[in-house]
């Protein structure tokens, strides 16, 4: 706990570093489990000198277990795209940073305008936690449609189909289909980005073009 105080005996007392240093104290107790541990400063002057006497008082309060993980919100992206993000599973100790972690890796998928969450301690058992996870989504596909003209290629007819959480479901899915009097050219790409528990991708495509 000390090393989180970036002051020694002696030193000139800096009022910045140490509330910095509180908050790393508070944090270090919440990512260990104690998500409601509180940490308070305390600062005394010894009369008839220039010393101070700092003193940090902790309260880590229980070590907190996660029972539920709620999430609401999606319509349409199912449970699991959002849950395999989540670095805390239900029956694991509390975690502030794995609980940020999440947060932002729920994020990072950009299916979501926002993503906000919330805990709520049980009356009944005060060790445990239920945990809400409440996301907007926001589209994630586009389809296209145009008509053009050249003269090396004549008229020509283009369609695309984007999405980047077909059905729900996290993968990926792209099409493209273009039509000209010289030239017909097909593509389609698909990616799953996890197959498996390891967090393993696949992806595969195909083009075709005929002139």
């Amino acid at each position: 706990l000390r090393e989180q105080i970036l002051l020694k005996d002696g030193d000139t007392f800096r009022r910045s570093i140490v509330l910095d240093g509180v908050k790393k104290i508070t944090k270090l107790f919440q990512d260990k489990g104690y998500a409601y541990a509180t940490t308070q400063l305390q600062v005394k002057l010894i009369e008839n000198t220039n010393l101070l006497t700092v003193s940090i008082v902790t309260n880590p309060d229980e070590k907190i277990l996660i029972n539920r993980i709620n999430i609401s919100g999606n319509h349409r992206t199912q449970d699991n795209v959002i849950r395999r993000q989540m670095r805390l599973l239900e029956g694991s100790y509390y975690s502030k940073q794995d609980l940020l972690d999440s947060i932002n890796r729920i994020k990072r998928l950009g299916y979501f305008s926002d993503v906000s969450y919330d805990l709520k301690r049980q009356l009944d058992n005060s060790d445990l936690v239920d945990m809400f996870i409440s996301i907007t989504e926001q589209k994630t596909g586009e389809v296209s449609l145009g008509v053009s003209h050249s003269n090396s290629t004549g008229a020509a007819i283009t369609a695309g189909l984007s999405q980047n959480n077909i059905f729900g479901t996290g993968n990926t899915f792209d099409a493209r289909l273009s039509n000209s009097d010289a030239v017909e050219e097909m593509s389609f790409y698909f990616k799953n980005p996890y197959i498996n528990n390891a967090g393993h991708s696949l992806s595969y495509g195909v083009t075709s073009k005929s002139v």
